[in-house]
């Protein structure tokens, strides 16, 4: 049993890493290039409305946010992935516990993202 689950562990490991090296290397879709282009524009727009503000930190703060909207997008992504791995684990009779630990991480690590992401607006709407 412990040699099966080793096995498992490690086909695991080598699965992860082959999807994974290939999703660091992926560029975002068009789309969604598109999508943050436009909304990085209609920042830029509303900014130069904000005459009072200073706009370094305005773009400072823009950047951060396109930032971290492009680690949420890749986070959600991440955690699809791991939940079609589990199920084709399932459905393959493998243990999946090593899986979904892996995948409550994912959820844990996206969850901050989003924390982080409503401290980025906030700090954009007080002006700091």
């Amino acid at each position: 049993m412990p040699e099966h689950r080793a096995t498992s562990l490690w086909q695991l490991g080598r699965t992860l890493h082959a999807h994974y090296s290939r999703v660091v290397e992926d560029p975002l879709p068009q789309q969604w290039v598109g999508l943050i282009n436009a909304l990085h524009e209609r920042d830029r727009l509303d900014q130069a409305r904000h005459v009072g503000r200073d706009s370094h930190q305005q773009r400072l703060y823009e950047r951060k946010l396109l930032i971290a909207d492009r680690h949420i997008v890749d986070g959600e992504r991440r955690t699809a992935d791991q939940r079609a791995r589990i199920s084709r684990l399932r459905k393959s009779g493998l243990d999946t516990r090593e899986a979904k630990r892996l995948l409550h991480k994912f959820e844990e690590i996206l969850r901050e993202m989003f924390r982080h992401r409503a401290m980025i607006v906030q700090q954009i709407r007080e002006g700091r």
